[in-house]
């Protein structure tokens, strides 16, 4: 019996090991992910995938209720901003659970690489907000504040790209999460 469990455990393991984010994504994120691909003409493989849904799999984290809407370079009929080595897209996600993001992608592919700008927009009463911003002013190991105002304050996580916006006005409060990221192909 214990040998029949011990193969067991061995067996889920591997099975645990072999299951990325992407092959657990669900269909509806996949599908975003083949758009992305398609739209920006990135090189179609698994690997690609992977990396592009890796950088926003946050997302979707655990919240199976979104939508999403997407705007590339032709989608303004007077657009002259177009190039074969430069692609861009960027989708608007609403979620129930964790509110708007807006996930940018531009390739260039000279380069190899995706520019990838995301922002999360939450909205909450004006005590949320405020606690929030205090709980990052006052972790000064992980983030510094950039600015701050009566009604408006701006911070940075150490070393990265990746910021928090904070604004609160009379009877509404809302906080912009934003990072900015690079993934080679």
């Amino acid at each position: 019996m214990k040998k029949l469990l011990a193969v067991a455990a061995l067996l889920w393991s591997f099975n645990a090991l072999s299951l990325d984010s992407y092959s657990a994504a669900d269909e509806g994120a996949k599908e975003l992910i083949g758009l992305a691909v398609a739209h920006l003409k990135l090189p179609d493989n698994l690997e690609t995938r992977k990396k592009l849904y890796g950088a926003i799999d946050y997302v979707f984290s655990d919240d199976t209720d979104w939508d999403s809407y997407w705007l590339g370079l032709n989608d303004v009929s007077d657009s002259k901003v177009k190039g074969q080595n430069l692609t861009y897209m960027e989708f608007f996600i609403n979620t129930s659970l964790h509110g708007m993001f807006f996930v940018s992608f531009i390739y260039d592919k000279a380069n190899g690489q995706v520019l990838i700008n995301s922002k999360q927009i939450r909205h909450s009463d004006e005590k949320e907000v405020l606690n929030a911003f205090s709980e990052q002013q006052a972790n000064t190991e992980e983030y510094e504040v950039v600015h701050e105002s009566d009604n408006y304050a701006l911070t940075q996580t150490k070393g990265f790209t990746d910021f928090a916006g904070f604004s609160v006005l009379s009877g509404t409060a809302a906080v912009v999460y934003f990072d900015q990221q690079v993934i080679n192909l």
